[in-house]
């Protein structure tokens, strides 16, 4: 996922992903938080989240954060 547009791009294998690129579970569809996108803005999280987000490598002035419910975070 690209933390700064928000849009989820697929890997081919043995690709790394970008610096500005982040590795998430496959989105659900009915996903409440996200509408199925995987993806949620940084405003719409708690600090909570953020924090965890930010242990795991997400960088820290990004847009977007992938979801907490569907996204593996």
């Amino acid at each position: 996922m690209n933390t700064d547009t928000g849009k989820i791009r697929w890997l081919v294998e043995d690709e790394k992903p970008k610096p500005k690129e982040v590795i998430v579970n496959p989105p659900k569809p009915h996903c409440p938080r996200c509408d199925g996108g995987g993806s949620i803005h940084r405003s719409a999280t708690t600090r909570a989240e953020r924090r965890r987000m930010e242990k795991k490598g997400v960088p820290v002035l990004s847009s977007f954060y992938p979801c907490p419910e569907c996204g593996g975070y």
